[in-house]
């Protein structure tokens, strides 16, 4: 946990030589499944909330192709299955497109905390099940990737921005021998404004 924290300090503070920074806070839908295929589900399906907050600096001065690295922390809610809160760094690429849009892509890996939402019941010597302890913690990781847009109706490249984006990410070990790899697909909303740090 200690090695996760400090990475994320080290995305937050690092390569901040450029002075624009960036807050980002997305509302998010959470689901499983299979990467591209299950992503109509997001809009008809369960409705599992996130919501995700970021800090982002430059770490180049081109406005054509900006590059940054951002530090994580997110929060969602699989009713039934469990919380996660995720700590995590990402990489992210924007490509401008004129003054008002932008073609977003981000890759990140980092830390998970799986809280289990049920209780998990055992088999008892005499027939008769018992539960064990409801919202049990499990330390994981996660590694996942974002592609979206973002829209700044003043066109200006330090203004606030609308922000639309589609991503995935892996969680593991969900269930050794079971189901190692836990699949989610995320749909997020969220605005874009710059800070100062």
């Amino acid at each position: 946990m200690k090695k996760c924290i400090s990475l994320l300090f080290f995305s937050l503070f690092t390569f901040s030589s450029y002075g624009q920074h960036r807050m980002e806070i997305r509302a998010s839908n959470n689901i499983t499944g299979l990467p591209f295929s299950s992503y109509p589900a997001l809009f008809y399906s369960n409705f599992h909330p996130g919501i995700d907050l970021g800090i982002q600096h430059r770490i180049n001065s081109s406005e054509k192709h900006q590059w940054a690295v951002s530090g994580n922390i997110a929060l969602f809610y699989h009713r039934f299955i469990q919380t996660g809160i995720k700590i995590y760094p990402s990489l992210d690429y924007a490509y401008a497109i004129g003054s008002k849009w932008k073609i977003k892509a981000s890759l990140d890996l980092g830390y998970l905390m799986a809280i289990n939402n049920v209780a998990v019941l055992e088999l008892q010597d005499d027939g008769n099940y018992e539960s064990r302890a409801l919202n049990k913690v499990r330390s994981q990781f996660m590694v996942g990737w974002r592609i979206g847009a973002s829209y700044c109706p003043s066109g200006d490249s330090y203004g606030m921005a609308y922000t639309l984006a589609f991503g995935s990410f892996l969680q593991g070990p969900y269930v050794s021998g079971y189901v190692p790899l836990l699949p989610y697909n995320t749909f997020s909303l969220g605005i874009d404004m710059p800070i100062n740090l």
